[in-house]
């Protein structure tokens, strides 16, 4: 899968941002969701001919099809760099509040997601500053679109999948850390997402440093 995780670096992807830097749209999300098509198609040649890996691969394929998904999974990079553009924030004094984000197993139903954002320290010797950002998705619906994306796909494959009891509840966290010039330009910034399913913690780490 990791050859799937990177396809999305190969190919250049085209932002559209407002005058303040905060991204609306991506341009070329067709051609995204073409060469994403193709990367699973290769992919899933890996796999020879087996029909339950077929269901599979069209189901992912769906991850990618809309603009909205294209735009939620394919730009991480751009939207952590922009993640902080058109805000105004107090220092010290943390923002609360709820937004919606992409749902990739069902485009019609977004997650409701607490996200807080801090303003952390200001460098004025060198014009910069600190800001952090944590967002946390509804641990109840993510883990109920989980559990059916999951049932539905096994169960088109004719396996039996667990019941909902024993399906445990998952956990994910988004952690940004950006060390931004007052001219805009973020200097530095530290991505930190955590998954908790099952018991076991997945992180993932990326970071962002203007050479």
């Amino acid at each position: 899968m990791q050859k799937l995780a990177t396809a999305a670096e190969d190919i250049a992807v085209n932002i559209k941002t407002d005058a303040l830097g905060v991204i609306e749209s991506v341009e070329n999300w067709e051609e995204v969701r073409d060469y994403m098509a193709a990367s699973l198609d290769s992919l899933k040649n890996d796999f020879g001919e087996l029909p339950e890996m077929e269901k599979i691969f069209e189901k992912m394929k769906g991850m990618y099809s809309t603009k909205s998904s294209v735009e939620a999974s394919a730009i991480q990079d751009a939207q952590q760099f922009h993640n902080f553009n058109g805000g105004k924030f107090v220092l010290n004094e943390t923002v609360t509040g709820q937004i919606k984000t992409h749902n990739l197993y069902d485009n019609s139903k977004p997650f409701d997601t607490e996200v807080s954002i801090t303003l952390e320290k200001l460098d004025a010797e060198n014009d910069q500053y600190i800001i952090r950002s944590i967002q946390e998705v509804n641990s109840e619906q993510l883990t109920e679109t989980t559990f059916n994306y999951f049932k539905e796909m096994l169960e088109g494959m004719g396996q039996e999948f667990i019941g909902r009891e024993k399906f445990m509840d998952l956990k994910n966290l988004v952690e940004i850390v950006s060390r931004i010039h007052n001219t805009g330009w973020v200097l530095e910034s530290v991505f930190w997402k955590e998954v908790i399913a099952d018991g076991i913690t997945n992180i993932e780490v990326r970071r962002i440093e203007m050479k």
